[in-house]
């Protein structure tokens, strides 16, 4: 569901890298599935995917949203 969700929002940066920190905080402790979601989404669109931000990672970033 996740792939498919950032797959639609892939023409829009911001909001795929939104609906990203959305999903890692949706998946909480799951950091297996995290690190699958991650990696998927440098592998298939490496220019929008954002891993670190400049107020840290995707998942603390994603709780100040």
């Amino acid at each position: 569901m996740a792939k498919s969700i950032l797959s639609r929002l892939s023409c829009d940066k911001d909001l795929f890298n939104k609906e990203l920190r959305k999903l890692i905080m949706w998946m909480g402790n799951d950091t297996e599935e995290i690190e699958d979601l991650k990696r998927w989404s440098h592998q298939y669109f490496p220019n929008i995917y954002q891993e670190n931000k400049s107020n840290g990672d995707l998942k603390k970033a994603a709780t100040r949203d």
